[in-house]
């Protein structure tokens, strides 16, 4: 879609009048002294040199009315079904960047997200929004070839879409191009990662919010990512995103200049982009194909990161009811949120990136690149075989407080196993748990004992021994140079790494107040 440059003519009244041409529509930009106006639209109107202003004489099709509307206008549509291929030529289910502030919406006394519905049929989508401000309500978008609805800056360099919100409406049988083994016509070939987008896909979108809609039978549900630029403080709360071919609802790293833009090496660079600091909250995610909420990053430099998941409902999904996959190197998903949620009989297929077969809660997996400072707390997860499963390398992560009802033979929390050998073994302060610690630092918890992180780099020396702080929350392990790990409320009074020592450390013990500690050589020092 490319626009002309609007071009601004002074009259000798100063009357300014704007003129552009797109590709999918032609609209006129608002004189500077324009006031907003609601447009109304009707089965049986006519576009026929209408402005769409009174309504009793609608307009008959979005596409027109979205073409006449300016900056700030209500577009009301009547309860009936608006095809986008009835649109007139020209037109589209558009809302471009120059008109920012408009609203989409059912007549607010008799319409409904059931009674007003667009039929996207033959369309990449049933409405495509650039425009920053953009609030739709209580409509239904159905049939889309693509995403039902579409939000993205419509440029190829860094911006971003502030402001949408989309509310009390029904995005459903969307993604028409990812159904079956023939592409149908006007369908481009499908993204290897994220096929069609969804219902929903916020490309660079923040401060918006997406709140009490349905989003079923799609083949995705709402996906977030930033192709040109940050997707950052959204919220996304009390929808019901069940039934679709793939995951419920996706945070998805895809800009690969977070990590590797200038200066920014493995540290994210949230003014390039990145998913970060979304609130994904009360949200169903029922009999999903994929995970009921997925955190993911596609590509190397990729992030998605210190995002709150909390008060979510995931039930028999095929993956885990929430997942973060790290399946690339130097990729950043750490810091993200996961409390609170209930989560029951998910993992349907196990997780065929982590090498997980068994029904499983939450999983986060990571390839190559430590996953660090997640947080799963409080969470109720129940009729599955594993509660947690964690990659090897996770440091500063906690994983406790969480109720567990699991199948026959269950565990509560499984961290992968790695080839290094097993040192020690540590039990909780009730008895009623254990760690087991591999020599790479790779923490086991058994029973109640929780989880607080391993060490996630390559060490010195191998790891020899634990010690359990008095709490039972946290940890601390100590390698055979004196290097000290601690994790939890273990806190760190120092070590003797780098210090050289006539024999090797081989065991450690924590004082009875956990505010120190000592270590043993094997000559007795």
């Amino acid at each position: 879609m490319v626009t002309r440059t609007v071009r601004i003519i002074s009259i000798i009244a100063a009357v300014v009048v704007g003129f552009g041409v797109a590709g999918a529509g032609v609209w006129s930009a608002a004189p500077a002294s324009a006031v907003a106006v609601t447009r109304f639209v009707a089965p049986g109107g006519s576009d026929a040199s209408n402005t769409c202003t009174v309504s009793g004489a609608a307009c008959a099709t979005l596409g027109h009315a979205l073409a006449e509307a300016v900056g700030g206008d209500t577009v009301q549509l009547e309860p009936g079904t608006y095809r986008e291929a009835q649109n007139p030529s020209g037109t589209s289910n558009w809302i471009p960047a120059g008109k920012p502030g408009i609203t989409i919406r059912s007549d607010p006394v008799t319409g409904t997200s059931a009674n007003t519905i667009i039929d996207a049929s033959g369309s990449p989508n049933g409405l495509l929004v650039n425009a920053s401000n953009v609030t739709v309500s209580k409509i239904t978008v159905e049939f889309a070839n693509q995403q039902g609805i579409l939000v993205e800056p419509h440029v190829t360099i860094r911006a971003s879409v502030i402001h949408f919100t989309l509310t009390g409406s029904v995005l459903t049988n969307s993604d028409v191009c990812a159904i079956g083994p023939v592409m149908l016509p006007g369908c481009p070939p499908a993204d290897p990662d994220d096929g069609y987008g969804g219902a929903l896909q916020l490309v660079s979108v923040d401060n918006s919010t997406v709140t009490l809609n349905q989003m079923t039978y799609n083949d995705g549900g709402i996906l977030v990512t930033d192709e040109r630029g940050p997707s950052h403080d959204n919220l996304i709360s009390h929808n019901d995103v069940s039934h679709n071919g793939s995951s419920g609802i996706e945070l998805a790293g895809h800009n690969n200049d977070v990590v590797f833009g200038p200066d920014h090496l493995s540290r994210p660079a949230s003014t390039e982009g990145g998913v970060y600091r979304n609130t994904v909250s009360d949200n169903t995610a029922n009999r999903n194909g994929g995970a009921g909420i997925l955190i993911t990053g596609r590509d190397l430099g990729t992030a998605a990161f210190a995002n709150r998941l909390t008060g979510n409902t995931a039930n028999d999904d095929r993956l885990p009811g929430i997942a973060v996959h790290a399946p690339m190197a130097i990729e950043y998903l750490g810091d993200n949120v996961i409390m609170n949620n209930f989560l029951s009989h998910d993992g349907l297929d196990g997780d065929d990136l982590a090498g997980v077969t068994k029904t499983t809660g939450i999983v986060v997996e990571s390839a190559a690149w430590p996953v660090s400072g997640t947080v799963i707390s409080g969470n109720h997860i129940a009729n599955v075989a594993i509660g947690v499963w964690m990659s090897a390398h996770t440091p500063n992560t906690i994983v406790t407080a969480n109720a567990t009802t699991l199948t026959s033979g269950g565990t509560p929390i499984v961290v992968m196993r790695t080839p290094s050998p097993i040192v020690a073994v540590a039990a909780t302060p009730t008895g009623s748990g254990y760690w087991v610690t591999a020599a790479d630092a790779t923490q086991h918890p058994f029973g109640s004992a929780s989880y607080f992180g391993s060490v996630g780099t390559w060490l010195n020396r191998p790891v020899v021994a634990t010690s359990v702080m008095p709490t039972g929350n946290g940890y601390r392990m100590v390698a055979s140079d004196g290097g000290v790990f601690s994790f939890g409320d273990a806190r760190f009074f120092g070590s003797m790494g780098g210090s050289r020592l006539n024999q090797p450390i081989v065991g450690m013990a924590s004082t009875p107040s956990g505010n120190g500690y000592w270590m043993v050589a094997s000559d007795g020092g």
